[in-house]
């Protein structure tokens, strides 16, 4: 039998991600599956030493992706300022900063919030194009039940 998720009952070890990185879908460069990347470092994060110390190979195993892939995804988002990189005489280390609010990111990037509002343009067009083809649906089944009820008056 499956167990449903509960987070607020949740048992065991979670990587908690902030809300607010829903939004960053919406960054130019930004893949849904960053919000994973972004969830390793919050998780490979020391609060002792102040930052995540994992090595590029380390996330790139973790994450499912080769190295190349891997430092690309994590120069998008310390592009988009939800990272630090910094590189020591030893390894790389990072620093996870909360996402900003959907108002503060499309404030401080336009973009996202242009990219935002063609998205909800076109989810209000698909509703509306769902709709008018439910409404052409129904008409076009009463138009078959008048049709069928003819027939039943011939016999």
């Amino acid at each position: 039998m499956k167990k449903v998720y509960d987070k607020t009952q949740a048992e065991g070890t979670f990587i908690r991600l902030p809300s607010d990185l829903r939004n960053y879908i919406y960054m130019p460069n930004f893949k849904a599956e960053m919000c994973y990347l972004y969830g390793l470092i919050v998780d490979y994060y020391n609060a002792d030493w102040g930052y995540a110390f994992p090595s590029v190979n380390e996330l790139a195993f973790a994450y499912g992706k080769s190295e190349k892939t891997t430092s690309e995804h994590l120069k998008v988002l310390e592009e988009c300022g939800l990272i630090k990189r910094s590189r020591t005489t030893k390894n790389n280390i990072y620093i996870p900063y909360y996402p900003l609010s959907k108002n503060e990111l499309f404030k401080k990037f336009p973009e996202a919030k242009a990219n935002y509002e063609k998205a909800l343009a076109k989810r209000d067009e698909e509703k509306e194009r769902s709709k008018r083809n439910l409404e052409k649906y129904k008409s076009k089944r009463e138009e078959t039940i008048i049709d069928m009820e003819k027939l039943d008056e011939w016999f």
